[in-house]
């Protein structure tokens, strides 16, 4: 992916913001899915970075509980999960 971005699940009840990434995408498509207003809510929003900081350190990987696919699919996203994924 060229210019990835993670997408991480921001809760009003969550410490430190950034502990729970959701996913890997182009920073245009984060920028998309982000500012849906379907992905926000009172309690809740996803956002996004280029700059997570270090995995386990200061973020982990989040399991997609699927609430968000109608999103996903309506902006034609198909999200990355893995590091292993980041040459691709």
């Amino acid at each position: 992916m060229n210019d990835e971005v993670f997408v991480f699940f921001v809760s009003r009840n969550s410490r430190p913001a950034r502990t729970r990434v959701l996913w890997r995408v182009t920073r245009e498509e984060g920028k998309r899915i982000c500012s849906d207003p379907r992905t926000a809510g009172r309690n809740h929003m996803l956002c996004w970075t280029a700059s997570p900081g270090v995995l386990g350190e200061d973020w982990e990987w989040f399991e997609d509980s699927g609430r968000h696919t109608d999103v996903l699919m309506e902006l034609g996203v198909e999200p990355a999960r893995g590091m292993e994924l980041a040459a691709a």
